[in-house]
């Protein structure tokens, strides 16, 4: 217990970390903001004179090795007030030019302490009462969840149940929630077929490990079966790419692209009965002049908005790795919050960088991986031009933009297709050539129409 009767810990790792945080800064004496960016892992507004950064990396691994609750901003806040009144810090009032604030400058009772390897009894603040109960039921309910759907707890590691976070422990959560996010609207046959794809992965798993004689989990654990069945990847390179290492794992693949062709079969079949007008019998014949395509410019009413501290938006993270040659499956998988997206949100990423300036995709490999299905088929072509030429009609769409497309010479000598005249009710040409890049043409097909449609929209 403290001195005042409340409950008191071992806050010594806590004083340290930021003891030398405020050391690092020399005789400037940093505010509490300044204090916690040096912590930070975002680049520093304002550099400590003679700056460190070896220092600070070593700073900041102490700070990842605190407790989950004690390491967060607002608990090293209430610590740093603590460190105040036992007189191991002061405040020293800082100005500049027309600017007051309150600086931290390290004692000499602060000092000794760095120097010695003493414990330091402080209470406990409300903040972290707080938090750790939060994280105590955050684990609890976990560990419910996961009696309940019959997972063995023993298959997290003892550490990210204490700390409440891990790849295993958000993986195996991430499942569970996305079983009952499926089931709550009611598609109970998406459920069903992820967990009929994840018992598939894992079965062949346990069939491979007895006949090489291994433990099942040495070929690959079931956080990473779940990640494979999430993401649906079923590229050998994809899965290379998770970390599987066994010889045979174009079985997997095999099996994996076999069972979501009959989930796909399926759904397909449930669609036409559903509309039997509406099939992709009727796909039109496409090809590609050019395989790689550069945007000109952005379309019109594109926004690029940056992530968190300025860092590249999750869109531009997929395009960039996909555009280095990485598999789409892959970039699904391996993402750096370590929680996998299905691959579809991938190509939505890629399709979105069609919306800025400057941005090079290779549409040839992007559509061969989607599949023909993703394109129109020859009605629902039909039915852009119906609506192009009923903007054109309102004036909603600029008359001379489309014809210049519209009449431009076909580069690989085909008929030039003139604009019909729209007062006739008649329709566009079907194929619209567009020349929407200096280095490369996209033309005669519905993709390059459709990025018309999207810049003139």
């Amino acid at each position: 217990l403290a001195e005042d009767g409340s409950s008191a810990r071992d806050f010594s790792k806590e004083a340290s970390v930021i003891l030398k945080a405020i050391e690092a800064f020399g005789t400037k004496n940093p505010a509490v903001t300044a204090i916690l960016q040096y912590l930070s892992q975002g680049d520093l507004k304002t550099a400590p004179p003679n700056f460190n950064p070896a220092v600070r990396d070593e700073i900041r691994n102490e700070r990842q090795m605190l407790s989950p609750v004690s390491r967060k901003d607002e608990c090293l806040k209430d610590i740093l007030a603590s460190l105040r009144e036992r007189q191991l810090v002061k405040i020293c009032v800082e100005k500049f030019q027309k600017y007051t604030w309150e600086g931290y400058a390290i004692t000499e009772k602060g000092r000794d302490f760095l120097k010695s390897k003493d414990p330091l009894l402080l209470p406990v603040p409300p903040l972290i009462t707080k938090h750790e109960k939060m994280l105590e039921d955050k684990v609890s309910e976990a560990m419910q969840k996961f009696s309940a759907q019959g997972i063995a707890i023993e298959q997290i590691p003892a550490h990210e149940l204490r700390e409440g976070r891990g790849v295993v422990l958000e993986m195996h959560l991430m499942w569970i929630a996305v079983l009952e996010r499926y089931r709550a609207r009611g598609r109970e046959d998406l459920a069903k077929g992820l967990e009929d794809l994840l018992s598939a992965i894992i079965e062949w798993r346990n069939q491979k490990a007895i006949q090489i004689k291994v433990s099942p989990h040495m070929i690959f654990p079931d956080h990473l079966a779940m990640r494979i069945a999430y993401s649906k990847a079923k590229s050998i390179e994809a899965l290379r790419e998770s970390g599987i290492r066994i010889n045979d794992i174009e079985e997997l693949a095999d099996l994996i692209s076999s069972h979501l062709k009959a989930s796909n079969d399926m759904e397909s079949a449930r669609d036409s009965e559903a509309d039997e007008g509406n099939e992709h019998e009727d796909v039109m014949d496409l090809f590609f002049i050019e395989e790689v395509f550069t945007t000109k410019k952005s379309w019109k009413h594109a926004v690029y908005k940056a992530g968190r501290g300025g860092a590249m938006p999750k869109w531009e993270q997929s395009y960039e790795r996909f555009k280095k040659g990485e598999h789409i499956e892959a970039i699904a998988m391996n993402q750096e919050n370590g929680k996998p997206v299905q691959a579809q949100t991938i190509v939505g990423h890629i399709l979105e960088a069609l919306m800025h300036a400057n941005k090079t995709v290779n549409l040839k490999l992007l559509v061969e991986y989607v599949g023909e299905k993703c394109l129109p088929n020859q009605k629902e072509w039909e039915a852009m031009e119906d609506a192009v030429c009923s903007r054109l009609r309102t004036g909603l769409l600029p008359m001379t933009r489309l014809q210049a497309a519209a009449n431009t010479i076909d580069p690989v000598e085909q008929e030039t297709f003139p604009m019909k005249e729209v007062t006739q009710s008649g329709r566009p040409p079907p194929l619209l050539p567009t020349p929407l890049s200096s280095s490369s043409s996209l033309a005669l097909h519905p993709p390059g129409a459709l990025l018309i449609l999207l810049l003139l929209r």
